[in-house]
């Protein structure tokens, strides 16, 4: 008699690289709860599986990375098999994206034990993207008065939010690619114009301002 051998297990994390769900399936099943969760990516984590030893897989994981730390309801009400001799991977799949980190497993205990530690290194990720942004704005100037002080410059009509989305966006140039984006769609202005813009007052655009400068691509 031949055992069935088409059930694999995978996990799906999102675009942090924490790793937020664990499950089992046959065929495309992956990407299909990749989509289902809006997961930003997933491994298989074992192939060519059996329907029980499938299920104990799927148990030791989720008891591995716990149940609380998962978007995973409930235990599938198994028996959980050793790990040992299967640890978790931390690769990606070629068809989703590949997550070319290991992935965080933060735990409450773990959070209030590094909570400092955690805290400092999100406060140096948040300077280097607002640098990035005065990088950007190193060699602008507002279209209307000329004025070229990095601190003074903004993005008309939605400075704050552009601001905002690029300090919770990485640094990754596929992910920075997503800033300069909604950049385009805006002007540069200095904090003295937009504020008479906000007013309603017609300016003149500068002498030397471009095209592009003047018309934001939208």
């Amino acid at each position: 008699m031949s055992r069935t051998s088409n059930q694999y297990v995978y996990i799906l994390w999102d675009k942090e690289g924490t790793i937020e769900y664990v499950g089992k399936g046959q065929g495309k099943r992956i990407y299909e709860s990749c989509r289902e969760k809006k997961s930003f990516g997933g491994t298989i984590f074992k192939r060519n599986l059996s329907e029980q030893i499938a299920l104990s897989m799927e148990a030791a994981l989720i008891n591995y990375f716990g149940i609380h730390n998962l978007r995973n309801k409930v235990q599938n009400g198994a028996e959980p098999m050793n790990l040992l001799k299967f640890p978790p991977k931390t690769h990606g799949t070629r068809k989703l994206h590949p997550m070319k980190y290991a992935p965080k497993i933060c735990s409450k205990a773990h959070y209030e034990r590094y909570k400092d530690s955690l805290k400092l290194q999100h406060q140096k990720q948040v300077r280097k993207r607002d640098l990035w942004i005065n990088t950007h704005l190193n060699q602008e100037f507002c279209v209307y008065c000329g004025e070229s002080c990095v601190e003074a410059l903004a993005f008309y009509p939605n400075n704050k939010e552009i601001r905002a989305f690029s300090r919770k966006t990485g640094l990754r140039k596929e992910l920075r690619l997503r800033v300069l984006e909604a950049i385009r769609a805006t002007i540069i202005v200095c904090l003295n114009c937009e504020a008479k813009l906000d007013q309603g007052k017609v300016l003149e655009f500068v002498k030397g301002a471009s095209i592009e400068q003047q018309f934001p691509l939208v």
